[in-house]
C-alpha cells in the first residue's frame, strides 16, 4: 500500500520558451479532451506546505512524508503524531482492515516559513482505499469522522469557469494582501490516462502572465 504514492501533476497548459510562462494556446494533450464546456471540473487551492501521508494498514495507523524516504521534520512529525494519538480506534471504526492512505499537506507554524499565516494544521485532499481514489464527497465525510480538516473541494462547470476562479481568487487575495500559491482541478468523473496517470493539473500564480 505504502507503494501508492500521490501522483506529481504539471501545468494544464506548456510553457512558453520565451517568456517562461505558461501558454493558454497550447494545452497539455492529456488535458485538452475536457477542457470545454461540458466537463465539471473539481477545484481545490493549492497548499504551500509539506506533501504529507496517514496510513492505515488495516491494524496500525502511522505517518510518512510523501515517499517512503522522505523525512518529517521532528515539529512536523508531532503535528501528525498528535492527531492521530490513540486513534487507532477511529481507523479501525472507519476502514476495518483495508488498507488506506490519506494524503494531505501539513502547513502553518515553521513548515515552508507559513506564507498562509496559520497555525500547524494537517489539510486533507485525497484519500486512497485498497487502491482504489475516493470521490471528494466521500473525501469531505470520511475526513470529518476522523477529526481531520479537509481541503475543500469546488465543482464548477466547465474549464473557462476554472480560469476565471482562479483569476478571481488571486484579486481576491491580492485585495486582502494574503498568499495565494494556485489552484488544483480534477475533471468531476476523475480519469486516467491510458498509461493510468490521474487526469489532474495545478495552476500555480508565478506561472501565469499576468500582463494581458
Amino acid at each position: 500500500m505504502e507503494k501508492i504514492i500521490y501522483p506529481k501533476f504539471y501545468a494544464p497548459y506548456k510553457r512558453n520558451i520565451e517568456t517562461g510562462f505558461i501558454d493558454p494556446e497550447k494545452p497539455q494533450k492529456d488535458l485538452k479532451p475536457y477542457m470545454n464546456d461540458s466537463t465539471k471540473w473539481w477545484v481545490s487551492e493549492k497548499m504551500d506546505g509539506t506533501n504529507t501521508r496517514i496510513i492505515w494498514d488495516g491494524y496500525k495507523v502511522n505517518v510518512m512524508g510523501r515517499t517512503s524516504s522522505s523525512q518529517l521534520q521532528g515539529y512536523q512529525n508531532e503535528l501528525l503524531r498528535n492527531l492521530i494519538e490513540n486513534d487507532n480506534y477511529k481507523f479501525d471504526e472507519t476502514f476495518g482492515t483495508q488498507p488506506v492512505i490519506i494524503y494531505g499537506e501539513s502547513i502553518g507554524g515553521k513548515i515552508q516559513k507559513n506564507p498562509h499565516g496559520v497555525e500547524p494544521q494537517f489539510q486533507v485532499f485525497d484519500i486512497n482505499i485498497d487502491g482504489v481514489w475516493l470521490e471528494y464527497q466521500n473525501v469531505r465525510e470520511i475526513s470529518e469522522n476522523l477529526g481531520l480538516t479537509y481541503n475543500d473541494h469546488v465543482l464548477f462547470d466547465s474549464w473557462e469557469e476554472v480560469i476565471d476562479v482562479f483569476k478571481d481568487m488571486k484579486k481576491n487575495r491580492d485585495d486582502y494582501n494574503e498568499y495565494f500559491e494556485g489552484i488544483v482541478a480534477v475533471p468531476e468523473n476523475m480519469p486516467s490516462t491510458r498509461t493510468g496517470e490521474r487526469v489532474i493539473t495545478k495552476i500555480k500564480v508565478k506561472d501565469f502572465d499576468w500582463s494581458n
